[in-house]
């Protein structure tokens, strides 16, 4: 009661004053703001009603306009699947029209519920290692009369008529065909570009060896040999280790075979070791082309030979060889070279126990042939990149003729080596 008795007093109160006197203008201008905004929350909400009801109608006119047939749906998994095969079918088109020429292609392909599809027969000879391995892959066409099964009603065979249902026509297939399409042009390609274009390799070659030589005795001097020449001496040079090193150069033309040269420096040589103590002397015939007999020497006459060291013999060498190559894999090929070398003697070192008398002489001044033929092969394996190969050949070279002159010498020396050749080429290869 008290509240209402307040009430009643608030209003006769205001009854009885201006109706502005209880309220000030800030006020109003607070409570005009209100009205207004009020206001402008209806306006939106109309307005979203309104945007509603349009997208409502709009939505249910276009349904009542699309056809009332189900197949025509174009995002059914039917029609999807379709689709789908009816590109597989154009891209088969076009690796018929592509393989087979304007000429060759006479229809177009037409697939209904049995589509017949004529798959050319490949050349295997153009169509090398990356196709061999692609071909040789599980789940891929085969060697030489290939056999895939297609959802086991039909069989496909290279070089055959394939019969393709709708269900058979797949992308995996179309890759297949589009790649050794590709392959296919790629090394024709390639092997027409061989034909006309050779290139050059040019390389250091390195070759630690083993040398050693053949001895043999010049039949119309074999009588100045001392009667202990090879107790003494001959036996007592052995094998020595050796090398070559220099520029290798190589040319290769469309074929397997090359042609390899270049200039080295090639080294002969023998370990020596002589412990030996001369007591006798030789007594030679008349024109000195034969000892006859030995004479002892006194004590104070003998002479005691101890050498341990090495004979060396350096050599120019300029090959020419006759290469064949073998293709392994996509980077790897033998390379087998068979050939004649000159050898040009450039310095000799050491000492050597003659062959009369068996004293020591310095190689130096020993009667030794300056211009020298000798052969070599050799056969590896090499790995090759675009620019770059690297060899590793086991080889073997000998002397044609004899080191020591075969005029004055009874002895005929032929030295020989065997190593492994290191040789790194550089592709000389026109654009």
């Amino acid at each position: 009661m008290d509240k209402l008795q307040h009430i009643d007093q608030l209003l006769k109160r205001a009854s009885q004053e201006p109706a502005n006197a209880l309220v000030s203008d800030s006020d109003w201008i607070v409570i005009e703001k209100k009205l207004r905004h009020r206001k402008n929350r209806i306006y939106a909400m109309w307005f979203f009603l309104a945007l509603v009801s349009v997208s409502v109608g709009l939505g249910l006119l276009l349904h009542n306009s699309q056809p009332t047939n189900p197949t025509a749906i174009t995002d059914s998994p039917i029609n999807k699947e379709k689709d789908v095969q009816n590109e597989e079918i154009t891209s088969l088109e076009q690796i018929n029209k592509e393989i087979q020429g304007p000429d060759e292609y006479q229809s177009d392909l037409q697939v209904q519920n049995v589509t017949t599809v004529d798959v050319p027969s490949f050349n295997t000879n153009t169509i090398q290692q990356p196709l061999e391995q692609y071909i040789n892959r599980e789940n891929s066409i085969s060697d030489i009369n290939p056999v895939r099964k297609l959802d086991g009603n039909s069989l496909c065979k290279v070089g055959l008529p394939i019969i393709l249902t709708d269900k058979e026509i797949n992308r995996s297939l179309l890759k297949e065909l589009s790649l050794i399409s590709l392959l296919n042009k790629v090394y024709k390609n390639q092997e027409v570009k061989g034909r006309t274009n050779g290139y050059w390799e040019v390389g250091f070659a390195f070759t630690p060896s083993l040398s050693s030589k053949i001895v043999s005795e010049n039949n119309s001097l074999s009588g100045l040999i001392n009667k202990n020449y090879y107790d003494f001496v001959g036996d007592n040079e052995k094998v020595a280790f050796s090398n070559n090193y220099g520029i290798n150069l190589q040319y290769h033309n469309s074929t397997k075979f090359y042609i390899s040269s270049g200039i080295f420096v090639a080294q002969r040589t023998e370990l020596i070791d002589y412990q030996y103590t001369i007591t006798e002397g030789p007594i030679y015939n008349s024109d000195k082309t034969k000892i006859d007999s030995y004479f002892d020497r006194l004590p104070s006459d003998h002479e005691q030979i101890t050498y341990k060291g090495s004979n060396s013999y350096h050599f120019i060498e300029i090959p020419l060889n006759i290469g064949f190559k073998t293709p392994i894999s996509r980077n790897f090929e033998s390379r087998t070279q068979v050939g004649l070398s000159y050898l040009g003697l450039l310095d000799a070192s050491g000492k050597k126990g003659d062959y009369s008398t068996l004293e020591l002489n310095n190689v130096q001044d020993l009667n030794l042939e300056t211009q020298n033929i000798a052969t070599s092969i050799k056969s590896g394996l090499y790995y090759n990149t675009l620019r770059f190969a690297i060899g590793i050949e086991p080889i073997f070279g000998l002397n044609l003729n004899s080191l020591s002159d075969k005029t004055t010498s009874p002895i005929k020396v032929k030295p020989y080596n065997y190593g492994i050749n290191i040789s790194t080429n550089f592709k000389l290869i026109k654009k």
